[in-house]
């Protein structure tokens, strides 16, 4: 809509262009208002339509700001509604992603579990007896159908149930101990028909005659229950009186005979030294002249007894009183080394002090050697031992890889045998050394201490013959 301002120049611009250049005023003037009241009236109408419109803007405007208003408030409704769902599906996201992981894991137990009940069924038939595993294997084979299947469903679930069940019955008459008839082999490989006792890991066997009989073991190469040999009689009478019912008291081994093994393959203590060869020889002499020397010399260290001061100060006051057979028989009291130190005290009292130092220092010194004697042959045995072990491990290793040059290395029990004999020599020469290396060192720090008393007389007793001197004087 054009303004009533505009329109007005232009229509008297029209008028003016309109005109002749030359007219009449009256004329002119007449047309002059024509213009202008026509020029009104088109400025009253536009006026008109400009205010009709202005209503009709403002009618229309009120209901359109409602309508903004209320799309608005619907905008702001869907972004909340927006934002809830979006924290939704992300909950639902966690809460999936949980439930995954839940799922995960619980199937990762699943399967740990079916691992497990399948070592556990193979190691259940490997724990039974010939005997017992044929009388088991029907219900074994119905387990195995229900396991063969890695899902959880009702078979797996009434498998396993079935299998620990049978486990728990069998345990339970394992270790309360049991008697089943059966097949045993004899050492020599012949089959007795006889009768089994078990007592958990532990199985006896006696035959229907009660000979043979003895421990149950598991022989290499060979898929029944075997006798273990070399049992002495004594054993085997006692274990087939235990089979028929009796009460014995039998050899008792869990590890299927390897202890009984062991311990009979250990020789006395004599075949143990023996086995080291002709280095014992110096050993054991090295280890008899060790003890006889700690024995003197800790003897010898225990009857040292050092004086007190009260002792010195005794011998003092006889000194100053003139008593010197009182001083030297409360010196003869003691015991070497105090006794020669300070009866040259005694005997030198009336020289100075430095003189009487001296003599009493060059006494001290001469009881060093005493005291250090045959500490350093201690030291020595202590020392040599370990080596002539070493030198008997060398000297057997020799002679053990020329048995194997000449029988080669397929007999291992010839290997091991020749090399735990050589090593017995330095075992014995670490058992002399190591006690002797420690005795050493404790008559050393002893030796040291009776060393250190004797030189602290020397001294506490000439300050005391001065210091008493120059009182008296």
């Amino acid at each position: 809509m054009i303004p009533a301002r505009a329109i007005i120049p232009a229509v008297l611009f029209a008028l003016a262009v309109a005109s002749p250049g030359v007219a009449q005023p009256g004329s002119t003037a007449a047309r002059l208002a024509q213009a202008v009241d026509a020029a009104g009236d088109q400025v009253r109408q536009a006026t008109d339509e400009l205010n009709a419109l202005r209503d009709d803007v403002a009618a229309r405007r009120e209901p359109l700001a409602a309508e903004l208003d209320a799309l608005q408030s619907d905008v702001a409704r869907l972004r909340r509604d927006a934002d809830r769902l979006s924290r939704l599906r992300r909950q639902n996201d966690v809460e999936r992603e949980a439930q995954r992981q839940d799922v995960q894991r619980m199937q990762e137990d699943f399967d740990f579990s079916y691992t497990l009940l399948q070592e556990y069924r193979r190691a259940f038939e490997t724990r039974q007896e010939a005997p017992e595993s044929i009388a088991l294997r029907p219900q074994l084979e119905k387990i195995d159908r229900g396991l063969g299947r890695p899902v959880p469903t009702t078979d797996f679930l009434a498998a396993a149930d079935a299998l620990l069940r049978l486990a728990e019955a069998w345990n339970i008459e394992k270790l309360g101990g049991a008697t089943h008839d059966g097949a045993c082999l004899d050492p020599g490989g012949t089959s007795h028909e006889g009768r089994f006792a078990v007592l958990g890991p532990v199985a006896y066997f006696a035959a229907g005659s009660g000979i043979p009989a003895g421990l149950v073991v598991s022989r290499v190469g060979s898929i029944g229950p075997s006798l273990l040999p070399n049992q002495d009689a004594g054993s085997s009478d006692a274990i087939a009186a235990l089979v028929q019912g009796g009460e014995q008291s039998v050899p008792l081994d869990p590890t299927g005979g390897d202890a009984l093994r062991v311990a009979a393959g250990k020789g006395s203590f004599a075949d143990h030294l023996v086995a080291g060869g002709f280095v014992m020889i110096p050993l054991l002499l090295i280890g008899l002249v060790a003890v006889l020397l700690t024995c003197w010399k800790v003897a010898t260290l225990r009857r040292v007894n050092v004086p007190g001061s009260e002792v010195l100060d005794r011998i003092i006051n006889h000194i100053q009183a003139d008593r010197f057979d009182e001083a030297k028989a409360v010196v003869d009291q003691l015991r070497p080394p105090f006794r020669s130190v300070l009866s040259a005290g005694v005997e030198y009292h009336d020289v100075r002090k430095e003189h009487l130092e001296e003599i009493m220092h060059e006494r001290a010194m001469a009881m060093i050697p005493i005291l250090d004697r045959h500490l350093g042959m201690l030291a020595v045995l202590g020392g040599v031992a370990p080596l002539l072990g070493l030198l008997g491990t060398v000297t057997g290793m020799i002679e053990t890889f020329e048995l194997v040059t000449i029988f080669g290395t397929g007999d291992a029990k010839l290997l091991s045998g020749g090399i735990s004999e050589a090593l017995v020599t330095t075992e014995t020469g670490l058992m002399i050394a190591v006690p002797v290396l420690l005795i050493h060192a404790y008559l050393a720090r002893r030796v040291r201490g009776v060393i250190s008393e004797l030189e602290k007389a020397v001294v506490g007793f000439t300050n005391r013959l001065h210091r008493m001197e120059r009182t008296g004087s």
